[in-house]
């Protein structure tokens, strides 16, 4: 498989390209960084000024990682948002397209309401945010300029993000935190995420898929199973509203799992539960 990796220097973009090169498989990338141009390996794209093209590379599918994930920044810069999650990857499908290559755009859960467990893949989008609504926009164009397009919703790739990074390291110092016991994920490993991606590329011939763990969890449980690997008690957590901790009503995510059954079947990778990806970030917490 050749592949190009749009958002190579992102979080899952990066660790897509390694894991395409660790199968064998050849990984071009791009990145909106110009000092990270390396020719012949890495061109410049910018989803947000474009020019939208995937000039020189030629490859056989393309995946469009990159976009503006976090939901405040979408909300203080719509415009910018718009560019980066709905015009710029439409633009670079068609792009691909026009050259040959199969696009596989990597969506979320977040076009749903989020107000039921284990959404289905044919279930109406009802986004409450303006991340989801982009998203979803994005979808439904992506799809209707080719039924060879792919579309991969995925939950919570769970990381050792500043939130998580703070948490372990005032439980080790045996002061209390505070954790949304309503706002919730069904968070996977961002090793699932991305051979779970390959697989889908491999063998997939359009339409969508979801990846997701079998369940949902709070981040009241993530910060008690926190507590208890630091050796602490879970009296250190304290459980609050989502708003209350300033996350907007239309952002709380109530519940965010999805059937990945389609995706599970095609691939032969089963779907995880949501600790299996917790525990894994947590030993990434403990050793630094």
């Amino acid at each position: 498989m050749r592949a190009i990796v749009v958002g190579m220097d992102g979080f899952i973009g990066r660790a897509l390209a390694i894991e395409l090169v660790r199968q064998g498989h050849r990984a071009f990338g791009t990145t909106r960084r110009r000092e990270g141009i390396v020719p012949g390996k890495i061109a410049y794209l910018d989803l947000v000024g474009g020019p939208w093209q995937v000039e020189p590379m030629s490859a056989d599918v393309g995946f469009i990682c990159a976009a503006m994930t976090n939901m405040a920044e979408c909300r203080r810069s719509p415009e910018q948002a718009r560019l980066a999650n709905t015009v710029g990857p439409v633009n670079v499908a068609r792009a691909m397209l026009e050259k040959g290559i199969r696009p596989i755009f990597l969506s979320t859960n977040a076009v749903f309401d989020c107000r039921e467990p284990l959404m289905a893949i044919d279930r109406p989008k009802n986004p409450s945010s303006l991340y989801g609504a982009l998203k979803a926009e994005a979808e439904d164009a992506i799809l209707r300029v080719s039924s060879t397009a792919v579309v991969v919703r995925l939950t919570k790739v769970l990381a050792a993000s500043a939130l998580l990074s703070e948490w372990w390291r005032a439980l080790n110092a045996g002061r209390p935190i505070e954790a949304a016991q309503d706002h919730r994920m069904a968070p996977i490993s961002c090793e699932h995420a991305v051979t779970s991606l390959i697989a889908i590329a491999a063998r997939a011939t359009g339409g969508v898929y979801q990846l997701s763990a079998s369940s949902d969890v709070s981040y009241v449980d993530l910060a008690h199973r926190m507590a208890e690997k630091a050796g602490r008690g879970r009296q250190l957590v304290s459980a609050k509203a989502a708003t209350d901790l300033g996350i907007p009503a239309n952002e709380v995510m109530h519940f965010t799992s999805m059937d990945a059954r389609r995706a599970s079947e095609l691939t032969g990778i089963a779907t995880p539960g949501p600790f299996i990806a917790i525990d894994q970030t947590i030993e990434g917490l403990v050793a630094g």
